[in-house]
């Protein structure tokens, strides 16, 4: 009898990919479908669907000898990624990326507590101010990979890490800000809880068994510190895509300006990085220009 195998999917900025492990942990098989984004005037979006669509084409393209072994997945994504999602589970307008840089402003009365949050969070926050004056109803909020365990399962849940550094959005936070009028969170669940199995219409579009168990995963960043075995004090992660975020893990409470410092998850230890956001982007665009210039020639 054939052993039982195991997808993961990763929702990246540029290209989705889905890889299929056996239980040692080899890689069986790895298939990846670029995304179409909207970038214009610092605006970065992404129609949701996509992400969908790019899922059901990695796994058709992998043989259905390996699919109808395939016994449970996990999901991970970069972030953080605002996707908005209504009561009845559909995506209100395209999701607002990691990228994106529109402009918006906190309310004056809130202005002088800016300083009380770090820079990711703040450009979350800038965002979400942004939505809350386009939008007509209360939403719930995902990042990227809670969108695909909404379509394969049917469940409506936040996936990381219950703490500060890993959640994209904190109830206090948006409570603060006032932006509970809008927005809403679902609840939730930590890496390695099962969220639920295949829907029957995920089990038919994607070529899977119905019994195939989806498993929370976390942030892409999260889960690179988790491969790579960054869990002990003075271990430290360089992760590359169209970001790059450098991660040390430590027993001391380092904060300066620059770094961002919050707990581990792993008790009595901090996680300290400092990120480039567009490291992988640059080298694409000096690749494109490059192949540009020697097609003139």
């Amino acid at each position: 009898m054939l052993s039982e195998l195991f997808a993961a999917i990763d929702v990246g900025t540029t290209n989705t990919k889905v890889a299929v492990f056996d239980e040692d942990g080899s890689r069986v098989c790895l298939r990846q479908v670029r995304c179409s984004a909207v970038v214009k005037n610092g605006i970065h979006e992404v129609n949701p669907e996509n992400w969908w669509r790019a899922v059901m084409k990695a796994f058709l393209d992998i043989d259905e000898q390996i699919r109808d072994r395939i016994c449970s997945m996990s999901i991970t994504g970069q972030g953080p990624t605002i996707v908005a999602i209504d009561e009845n589970g559909s995506p209100h307008g395209h999701a607002i990326t990691w990228l994106d840089k529109r402009k918006s402003e906190l309310p004056d009365d809130l202005k002088e507590e800016d300083n009380s949050i770090d820079e990711q969070e703040r450009s979350v926050l800038l965002k979400l101010q942004w939505l809350k004056e386009h939008i007509d109803r209360r939403v719930f909020l995902l990042q990227p990979s809670d969108f695909l365990q909404l379509k394969l399962t049917g469940s409506l849940v936040n996936a990381t890490f219950p703490i500060e550094g890993f959640l994209p959005w904190r109830k206090d936070t948006i409570e603060r800000f006032h932006l509970d009028t809008h927005f809403m969170l679902p609840p939730v669940v930590e890496p390695g809880s099962v969220v639920g199995n295949l829907t029957q219409e995920a089990s038919e579009v994607l070529g899977l068994h119905r019994t195939v168990y989806v498993v929370a995963g976390a942030p892409d960043f999260a889960m690179a510190l988790i491969g790579t075995g960054i869990l002990k004090d003075g271990y430290l992660c360089d992760r590359g895509g169209t970001s790059q975020g450098v991660t040390l893990c430590s027993r001391s409470c380092i904060k300066t300006c620059g770094l961002m410092t919050t707990p581990f998850f792993v008790p009595g230890l901090w996680k300290i990085s400092g990120v480039m956001s567009t490291t992988g982007k640059a080298y694409e665009w000096f690749v494109h220009r490059v192949r540009q210039l020697k097609n003139r020639s």
